[in-house]
């Protein structure tokens, strides 16, 4: 009989960040959890690639601003050549600048630097659940842009 620990599915998450402390504190906080490990690191695009070979992740968590490249740009790549590895976007940046643009590229989530650690792990289970993350209020804009925001301000009640 297997033990209980052999049964417990780790996820395989490889971090991308241009800043060395960021990815070890994020490392840290992810390794600190029973179901998910941390199986590479990367600071650009072509480290991140061959990482995705090397590692075989289950996530990638990606930074926009990385060493010689653009985070949005090595989604767009990794969702080219790797269609079902999935992405969070993990930035600096407001998710009104960056969030949507993140998600047509190809990524499942987006979310600020800013949020704490219960909310990242929140993320990084939602979408390895296969599901999108975003936070409250790019939930509400996004679904506001979907229906039409003129529409929503002239019947609030509809």
């Amino acid at each position: 009989m297997k033990s209980e620990q052999t049964l417990t599915r780790r996820y395989r998450i490889l971090v991308v960040d241009d800043h060395p402390m960021m990815r070890a504190g994020l490392a840290a906080h992810v390794c600190d959890e029973s179901d998910l490990e941390v199986c590479g690191q990367a600071e650009g695009m072509d480290d991140a690639l061959k990482a995705i070979v090397d590692s075989k992740p289950d996530l990638a968590i990606i930074d926009i601003s990385l060493k010689e490249s653009h985070g949005i740009d090595l989604v767009k790549e990794v969702k080219a050549r790797y269609p079902d590895l999935k992405m969070l976007v993990l930035s600096a940046f407001k998710e009104s600048l960056y969030a949507e643009r993140a998600l047509r590229a190809g990524a499942m989530g987006y979310l600020n630097k800013q949020e704490t650690d219960v909310q990242i792990l929140k993320a990084i289970r939602t979408i390895l659940a296969g599901e999108r993350y975003v936070s409250a209020a790019m939930t509400q804009r996004l679904v506001g842009q979907a229906i039409g925001a003129d529409v929503a301000r002239k019947n609030p009640i509809e």
